[in-house]
């Protein structure tokens, strides 16, 4: 009996080498540990599921890459919360589609500097957010321009040589100026009434016009 005695109490030592009654401690460390991250809303220290009491507000993603011509990016919501959504970023909006979506949008960057924003989601109490990124196409995306000085006559190859912008434009990545058929100054409403080749409707035509339904 003796002998099975000190078998038993070596296997036992052997499996837990730490007293009961620190066993007991670090149990309770570790549990106090994982209720603190819960109630920090981050239960998992991925920067961004956020849970409290109940509560969640996980999003399907949280980087966001878009070129330099804009565009938009549509993310879900697992959430059981009303949730507020906004940016840090004058160029970037995000809006809530139905009742689980939301929709990233950003505008061309046609600046020389890639750029960074944040969407930002708030529900009770709970804070996630989305990080996007968009590059820039720079003054001159083809490389083609001497310098940055622009408008530049560039020759594409056929010894015609094009302007390296469009007209009102300040470097080759703006839009620029936007114009009516024939017209040849930009203006701020582009209606029928305003615009020069007809006398106020599409069927009163006065230039640049083959049929006689929609005038000479």
């Amino acid at each position: 009996m003796t002998t099975l005695n000190i078998q038993w109490r070596t296997q036992a030592y052997a499996r837990y080498p730490f007293p009961a009654s620190l066993r007991r401690t670090l149990w309770l460390v570790l549990a106090v540990c994982c209720l603190s991250a819960c109630e920090d809303g981050n239960a998992w220290g991925d920067g961004w599921t956020a849970s409290r009491n109940g509560n969640y507000l996980i999003p399907s993603g949280t980087v966001a890459t878009l070129p330099p011509t804009g565009g938009s990016r549509r993310y879900s919501l697992d959430t059981n919360l009303d949730v507020e959504v906004s940016t840090d970023a004058s160029w970037l909006t995000a809006v809530k589609s139905g009742a689980a979506d939301i929709v990233v949008t950003a505008a061309a960057n046609t600046t020389t500097s890639d750029r960074t924003a944040t969407v930002i989601l708030i529900g009770g109490g709970l804070t996630a957010t989305i990080s996007v990124t968009q590059a820039c196409y720079g003054p001159d995306p083809l490389g083609l321009c001497p310098d940055n000085n622009h408008p530049h006559a560039i020759d594409m190859g056929t010894g015609v040589k094009f302007a390296c912008c469009n007209v009102g434009a300040s470097t080759p990545a703006d839009y620029g100026d936007y114009f009516a058929w024939g017209e040849t100054s930009p203006k701020s409403t582009y209606y029928w009434s305003t615009y020069k080749w007809c006398n106020g409707s599409e069927d009163t035509m006065t230039k640049y016009c083959t049929s006689s339904s929609y005038g000479t």
